[in-house]
């Protein structure tokens, strides 16, 4: 799982992906992670632009383009299990947004960045590869400014703790993210 929440915030599971499910997870899971839909991506709503009947989607936030608006993150992966995406799972994208609190892995933000103790975080956009992730500064989405969150672990640092002393193992690989979504 690319999102461990410490603090759960607002889970919404209305929304779906847009992307067409055959209900073959062979074929569905990949069709999913290469349309981005990770655990721990920032997702913006849309207009479907493959889900028939014009239904509101989710689909990875592109901050290059000042009208995409990033409206959470998403909680699970495709995978064959209940609580995943796709046809073993309920079909529904579930995000979680309202100031939640927690830790994302590489898949969900710019591994190629630098980042700060405290520092604001921003969503990525195509011009630096990397659409629905956290970024710092350096390859944030070139149409907006808004802040997404605030960094609360750096990736690569020694052992985080979280509440109750819970070890996410000896190094952690993961960033640390206030959401002010």
């Amino acid at each position: 799982m690319a999102l461990k929440l410490l603090y759960y915030g607002q889970n919404v599971g209305t929304t779906v992906p847009d992307v067409i499910l055959s209900g073959n997870p062979a074929l569905d899971q990949p069709a999913l992670a290469a349309a981005g839909y990770l655990g721990g991506r920032i997702m913006r709503v849309a207009a479907s632009a493959v889900v028939p009947g014009g239904i509101p989607v989710v689909v990875p936030c592109d901050c290059d383009s000042a009208s995409n608006i990033p409206f959470g993150t998403l909680i699970n992966d495709p995978g064959e299990f209940s609580g995943s995406l796709g046809p073993s799972g309920s079909g529904k994208t579930p995000c979680v947004r309202a100031l939640w609190y927690g830790l994302v892995d590489s898949v969900a933000f710019d591994t190629t960045d630098s980042y700060t103790l405290g520092g604001p975080l921003y969503c990525g956009g195509t011009t630096h590869s990397t659409v629905g992730k956290y970024t710092a500064s350096g390859h944030k989405g070139t149409a907006t400014t808004q802040v997404v969150g605030i960094c609360t672990s750096l990736p690569g640092a020694a052992s985080f703790y979280g509440p109750g002393s819970y070890q996410y193992g000896g190094t952690n690989n993961w960033l640390g993210v206030a959401s002010l979504l």
